[in-house]
C-alpha cells in the first residue's frame, strides 16, 4: 500500500521574509491575470514567481516562464531566501478557517508519497485530466526539479492513529510556522524529525490507500517526469535521493533504524488529510447541463 517518507523541505528564511502572508498564494489554477499581477507586486519573493510565473509575447524556448522560475529558484537558494530543513522531516499542517459560519481546523500530514500508477489501486483518482495542463506542469518540473505545492490527498483512519502519533510528539511545542493569510485563515505547521515518530507514521500509513482530492494534473505529471528520468538515467537514479526509513525502539531503549535510498523523483509531495478529520468540509458544486433532450419541466420542478 502507500509508502510515505520524510524529506528535507525548503522553508522561507525569517531573516529574508518577515511575514509569510506576503509570499503565499492560492493554488495556481485559480489565479487569473489580475491576481497574478497582484502577487507579483506583493513581494519580490512571492511563490508566484516559481509556481505560476508570467508569460510574455517575446518568450522563447530558452527564455520563458519556466526558465525564469528555475533562475529565481536557484537564486533564492543561493541567497538563502529558501533554506533546506536540517534533517528529513514530516510536517503536521493545520488550517483554521470559517465554513458555514463555524470556525474549523483541518489537520494534514505533509510528506513524500511514492508515485504509483493508478492501476495498482494504491493512489486513486476521481477525475479526468487535460493534456495541456499536464504539459505546463511538466515543463515546470523539468526546469526546477522541485514540488512547489503539495497535492491534496485523503486517507481513511477511523481511530485517528496517524494524527494522534503526530500530535503526541508536538503537544507541548509551539508551531514552527504560524501566520494568518489575507482571507483570515490561520496556517500552522510543526516540523517533526523524531525517527521513532516518523517510523510509526510510516507503519500506520503502509496499510492505506490515498484518494486524490485535488492535484490530479500534478500527480500524473510527476508520474510522467519519473518515467522520463528513469529512461534518461537507465535506472541508475542519478541525482538527489529520498530516504525511506523505518525506526523502532528496542527492548533496551535504543532507537534502531533501517534506511533505503531511492531517487527523489520516485516521490511527490502531498498533504494527506484523514477522511474522518472534523475539519474536512465538502461543499456542493453546481453544473450547467445543456441540450438534454426529453426532460419534462413539470417533473424537474418537483
Amino acid at each position: 500500500m502507500a509508502t510515505v517518507i520524510p524529506f528535507r523541505g525548503l522553508r522561507y528564511n525569517p531573516a529574508k521574509v518577515e511575514n509569510l502572508a506576503h509570499v503565499v498564494t492560492p493554488p495556481y489554477d485559480v489565479i487569473d491575470a489580475a491576481a497574478q499581477d497582484y502577487y507579483y507586486k506583493r513581494h519580490p519573493y512571492n511563490i508566484i514567481r516559481l509556481e505560476y510565473g508570467k508569460a510574455y509575447p517575446w518568450d522563447s524556448e530558452t527564455s520563458n516562464r519556466y526558465t525564469r522560475a528555475a533562475c529565481n529558484f536557484a537564486a533564492w537558494l543561493k541567497e538563502s531566501v529558501l533554506v533546506p530543513e536540517a534533517l528529513p522531516a514530516l510536517y503536521l499542517y493545520e488550517q483554521e478557517f470559517t465554513a458555514g459560519g463555524e470556525r474549523k481546523i483541518r489537520s494534514g500530514l505533509i510528506c513524500g508519497v511514492r508515485l504509483e500508477p493508478y492501476e495498482k489501486g494504491i493512489v486513486l483518482p476521481h477525475e479526468e485530466t487535460i493534456p495541456k495542463h499536464k504539459a505546463d506542469r511538466l515543463e515546470l518540473m523539468r526546469s526546477c526539479r522541485a514540488n512547489f505545492s503539495p497535492i491534496f490527498g485523503l486517507y481513511t483512519d477511523r481511530e485517528n492513529e496517524v494524527g494522534s502519533a503526530l500530535r503526541e510528539k508536538v503537544k507541548e511545542t509551539p508551531p514552527d510556522v504560524n501566520f494568518t493569510d489575507d482571507n483570515g485563515e490561520v496556517h500552522r505547521m510543526w516540523v517533526i524529525t523524531c525517527p521513532v515518530t516518523i517510523g510509526k507514521v510510516q507503519q500506520l500509513m503502509a496499510g492505506k490507500r490515498i484518494f486524490i482530492a485535488d492535484g490530479h494534473h500534478r500527480y500524473e505529471t510527476a508520474l510522467n517526469y519519473k518515467k522520463e528520468r528513469e529512461a534518461l538515467e537507465g535506472g541508475r537514479g542519478d541525482g538527489a535521493v529520498a530516504a525511506a526509513s523505518s525506526c523502532s525502539v528496542t527492548p533496551g531503549g535504543n532507537i534502531a533504524c533501517s534506511t533505503e535510498y531511492e531517487p527523489a523523483y520516485n516521490y511527490v509531495m502531498m498533504n494527506l488529510v484523514n477522511l474522518y478529520d472534523p475539519g474536512l468540509v465538502v461543499l456542493p458544486t453546481h453544473r450547467l447541463v445543456r441540450n438534454v433532450a426529453g426532460l419534462d419541466k413539470g417533473k424537474t420542478d418537483r
